[in-house]
C-alpha cells in the first residue's frame, strides 16, 4: 500500500512537471489603444482531449492590458473546439459619468412585499 501511495505522489508532481511546460508565455511588444499605453501577453497552452480521444490540442490567448485602468482593453481567445472569441472595448471616457444616470427616478417607490410574521398561540 505505501508504495502505491509513493508512486501515486511521484506521478502526480510529474503531471505538475510536464502541465507548465504545456504552457507557453510570451511578452508581447507595447501598444497605444485609445491613447493609453497596453501590454500584449500571448499565452499558448497544450492539452490532451478533443476527437480523435486524446490528439493534442492548442489554445491561444492574447490580452492587452492597460496598466493606468487594470483593465484589458482586448482578449482573443483561440480555442479548437469552441472557435475564437474576441472582446474589445468599443467606447472609453476617462471623464467623470453625468450624475443624473445615479438619480433615483422621483416617481420610484419600495414596495415591501414581505408578509408580517403569525403571532404564536
Amino acid at each position: 500500500m505505501l508504495y502505491f501511495q509513493i508512486q501515486t505522489v511521484r506521478c502526480f508532481y510529474e503531471v505538475l512537471r510536464l502541465a507548465r511546460c504545456l504552457v507557453k508565455r510570451k511578452n508581447l511588444a507595447s501598444d497605444v489603444i485609445y491613447g493609453l499605453n497596453v501590454i500584449g501577453t500571448r499565452e499558448t497552452v497544450a492539452f490532451r482531449g478533443g476527437w480523435p480521444a486524446e490528439q493534442w490540442q492548442v489554445s491561444t490567448q492574447e490580452f492587452w492590458f492597460a496598466p493606468d485602468l487594470g483593465v484589458n482593453l482586448s482578449a482573443t481567445s483561440k480555442v479548437p473546439i469552441a472557435g475564437t472569441q474576441v472582446v474589445r472595448v468599443s467606447e472609453l471616457s476617462r471623464g467623470e459619468p453625468d450624475p443624473a444616470m445615479f438619480q433615483i427616478p422621483a416617481n420610484f417607490v419600495v414596495a415591501d412585499h414581505r408578509q408580517p410574521p403569525k403571532p404564536q398561540d
